[in-house]
């Protein structure tokens, strides 16, 4: 599944060079384990293909479409709402959408602001946000995909 994730972040990695390789990995050092945990979050079904005896195609399609169904589209999200902050520029704003994407829903979202106060709520919703296993897996896409582009 990591392989999945990261050919689509850099599609040409096997022509890389092996410093820019590594360039790379050092940069996303402090996000990479997050990352890790999160795609193990999302294996379970993919573990049960293997323990039921699937073959290692089978199982690397599996991965394949779990990265392009799950990982991929909630990152794109991700970024988006990246980009909606920039745009906002506002604390409490960006407090807000980095909190929703890192719970489990809008109901949950509301309860958390609502027991934080508004006061409070941008410092310790962006800390919590970046500390996800979700948020920084995709911190981690982030960084790859923006020293892909050079931005």
């Amino acid at each position: 599944m990591a392989h999945a994730a990261i050919t689509y972040l850099l599609p040409k990695l096997s022509s890389m060079p092996l410093a820019e390789v590594l360039r790379i990995r050092r940069k996303v050092s402090d996000t990479r384990e997050g990352f890790s945990m999160y795609l193990q979050e999302l294996t379970a079904q993919v573990d049960e293909a293997i323990k039921s005896g699937e073959s290692v195609e089978d199982v690397t399609r599996f991965s394949e479409t779990v990265v392009e169904a799950r990982l991929i589209p909630s990152y794109r999200e991700f970024m988006r709402q990246i980009e909606d902050i920039s745009i906002a520029g506002d604390p409490i704003t960006r407090g807000v959408i980095e909190v929703s994407a890192a719970l489990p829903d809008e109901r949950v979202t509301n309860g958390v602001l609502k027991a934080l106060g508004m006061s409070s709520v941008s410092a310790v919703v962006n800390r919590a946000a970046k500390l996800t296993n979700r948020g920084q897996a995709f911190q981690f896409m982030q960084e790859i995909e923006r020293d892909r582009s050079g931005t």
